[in-house]
C-alpha cells in the first residue's frame, strides 16, 4: 500500500492472445505444378509440329528401275529375226486357164481335138531360213537367196473337157487325169504371168526387211542384196 501512495503503480499482468501463423507451402505442390506445366508445352509443342508437318508437300520416291541391257546385234540374231517370215513374202495368184488341144498334140484322151478348162493356185516366194546377214559398224547386209521355183496346185475337180460341139465329157481313166494336170501345169508356166508374181513377191520381201530391221539399224545402213 506503501507503493500506491509513493506513487508506484503494481505491474500490470500481461497476457498474450494466439495469432495464426500461416503454414510454410508445400515444395512437393511446387513441382507438382512445374511439371504440369512443362507437360502442356511438350504437347503442344508436338500438336504444333504434327500439323506443320501434315501441311508440308509430301515427296514420292519414285522406284529406280533396272535397265534392261540391250541386246548384242549378230548376224545370228537378225537372221533368227528372219528366218520365220518366208510366208509373208509369199506372192499368190488364182489362175483360171483355158487349153486347146488340136491333132492329137495333147496325148491322152481318145479325142484329138477338145477343149480343158482348169483352176490352178500359184506361190512365189524366198526361203528366208537360207538368207545371210552381215553386221559391220556402219551397215546390216542382208543377202536374199534366189526366188523359189513356182508353187502350182491344180485343183482336179475343176477341170473339165469340151468336145468341138462344145459338149463336156470327162477323162475315162486315172491316167487321163494324171495326164490333164502335167498338161495344166505346163500351161502355167508358159502363160500365166509368173514373172510379175516374182516382182510382187521380191518388193513384199524388202518391205518386211526394211520394217522388221529398221529398230536395229542404230544410225547403219540397210543394205539388200
Amino acid at each position: 500500500m506503501n507503493n500506491l501512495l509513493n506513487g508506484d503503480r503494481a505491474p500490470e499482468s500481461t497476457s498474450f492472445s494466439s495469432v495464426d501463423i500461416p503454414p510454410k507451402p508445400h515444395r512437393r505442390n511446387n513441382v507438382t505444378v512445374i511439371i504440369s506445366c512443362i507437360t502442356i508445352i511438350i504437347v503442344a509443342l508436338a500438336v504444333a509440329f504434327s500439323i506443320y508437318t501434315l501441311k508440308q508437300p509430301t515427296s514420292v520416291v519414285e522406284p529406280q528401275s533396272t535397265p534392261v541391257p540391250t541386246p548384242q546385234i549378230t548376224n545370228t540374231l537378225l537372221a533368227g529375226k528372219i528366218e520365220g517370215m518366208s510366208e509373208l513374202t509369199t506372192a499368190k495368184l488364182s489362175y483360171n486357164g483355158f487349153l486347146q488341144s488340136a491333132d492329137g498334140n495333147i496325148p491322152f484322151l481318145t479325142k484329138k481335138t477338145f477343149f480343158m478348162t482348169y483352176h490352178a493356185d500359184i506361190k512365189v516366194g524366198f526361203d528366208l531360213s537360207a538368207v545371210k546377214v552381215n553386221v559391220s559398224d556402219t551397215s546390216i547386209t542382208v543377202t536374199l537367196p534366189p526366188i523359189n521355183d513356182p508353187d502350182i496346185t491344180i485343183d482336179p475337180d475343176s477341170i473339165k473337157f469340151y468336145n468341138k460341139d462344145a459338149a463336156i465329157f470327162n477323162w475315162t481313166t486315172k491316167e487321163d487325169a494324171v495326164e490333164a494336170i502335167k498338161a495344166a501345169t505346163a500351161d502355167v508356166n508358159e502363160n500365166a504371168d509368173i514373172a510379175s508374181l516374182k516382182e510382187q513377191s521380191d518388193s513384199q520381201a524388202r518391205t518386211l526387211l526394211a520394217s522388221l530391221l529398221k529398230d536395229y539399224l542404230d544410225g547403219r545402213n540397210l543394205i539388200i542384196n
